[in-house]
């Protein structure tokens, strides 16, 4: 195939939203490849794929300044990268946005299509940040004992806040640019997975083979809130006097991750 007609996509997130159970989704469907973080700026800890070239690692051989570098990678790995994907993508978190700027440019003038992942209960983003920096945990494929994470009561309502004004954010600014863009929840993909991804597919336009599509990874963090916070009930004060006080009362009680 010509690979510079390739179908190219981009998912867009946050950390701790999913993304890397739902690439490992969209990556095991024959005619699509999906990459993970490509604008994380080191070398991966293990190399699986020998094609897969980070941008970290385009600017360690490729001389040169941004923003002409980082069009020049966006313009030659994903249409040079062998094999016969008519579909292929990356995902890129928000933060990655803010330091690169310019990719978002190439991504409208290269005509990406746009999935934007959210996890809309933000106490779950958070509870799965604490897990990976107090269990050292980053992705599992077999369940695990964790223990309960503390969350900081002063600052706990500043962190939702900032997740839900960065949301807002790529929200609107998805709504000004020109590509075609769709947006997803983790908790959608949980409770109604082969629907969600059937949608993303036919969004892709490619071959909706929902029942083919499987990951390893699993759910980190299982059970009620009272099994997942240290200090539950001060967490319980402090958001029922805020706006997300339905984040405490509804928890999503599912396996998948």
């Amino acid at each position: 195939m010509n690979t510079q007609s390739r179908n190219k996509f981009c998912v867009i997130t946050t950390q701790r939203s999913g993304s890397t159970w739902f690439v490992s989704l969209l990556g095991s469907h024959p005619q699509v490849r999906c990459f993970g973080e490509m604008f994380l700026y080191r070398a991966p800890a293990v190399r699986d794929d020998p094609h897969m070239i980070r941008y970290f690692d385009y600017c360690q051989k490729n001389p040169g300044v941004r923003p002409w570098r980082t069009f020049s990678y966006i313009n030659t790995f994903f249409d040079e990268y062998p094999g016969d994907y008519p579909t292929i993508g990356f995902k890129i978190m928000y933060d990655q946005i803010f330091k690169q700027i310019e990719v978002l440019y190439s991504l409208i003038k290269s005509n990406y299509k746009i999935i934007h992942l959210v996890r809309n209960n933000y106490l779950d983003t958070l509870i799965s940040r604490e897990n990976m920096v107090n269990n050292k945990i980053v992705h599992i494929t077999k369940a695990i004992e964790t223990k309960k994470v503390y969350l900081e009561p002063n600052s706990l309502v500043k962190k939702l806040k900032f997740i839900d004004l960065n949301i807002k954010f790529f929200r609107l600014l998805l709504s000004t640019i020109p590509n075609d863009s769709i947006e997803i929840s983790y908790e959608s993909l949980c409770s109604n997975k082969n629907d969600t991804l059937e949608e993303v597919l036919n969004f892709l336009k490619v071959s909706p083979k929902v029942s083919t599509l499987t990951s390893e990874k699993v759910k980190i963090s299982l059970g009620s809130y009272e099994n997942k916070i240290e200090n539950y009930d001060e967490v319980v004060a402090v958001l029922s006097k805020s706006r997300f006080s339905t984040f405490i009362s509804n928890p999503l009680q599912l396996q998948n991750n």
